[in-house]
């Protein structure tokens, strides 16, 4: 029962990480191939399931490299903890 409990919490770690960690151009691709390979094995309801989250996935991405941003159209003013780069540019100053 044990190695149960760790094996659905380590499974669960690598899906949480794949999930973060993987371009999304890969995911779409990903996605895009199990929406073929269950329409292609007669679970049309999952299929169906699978293609809105790559629609959905499609629409969210900017450029397709990775997950960490929302839009390259508008640059976010702060850095990776909030400081923005005015009150940087204030303190150095100091």
């Amino acid at each position: 029962m044990q190695e149960l409990i760790v094996a659905v919490a380590v499974a669960g770690a690598a899906a949480f990480l794949l999930k973060r960690y993987v371009p999304r151009a890969l995911s779409g691709a990903v996605l895009r191939s199990a929406v073929r390979l269950a329409s292609r094995s007669g679970h049309a309801n999952l299929a169906d399931r699978l293609e809105r989250a790559s629609t959905n996935l499609q629409r969210a991405s900017a450029c397709g490299g990775c997950s960490g941003c929302g839009s390259k159209d508008k640059p976010d003013s702060q850095g990776r903890h909030g400081i923005s780069v005015e009150a940087l540019r204030r303190s150095a100053k100091r």
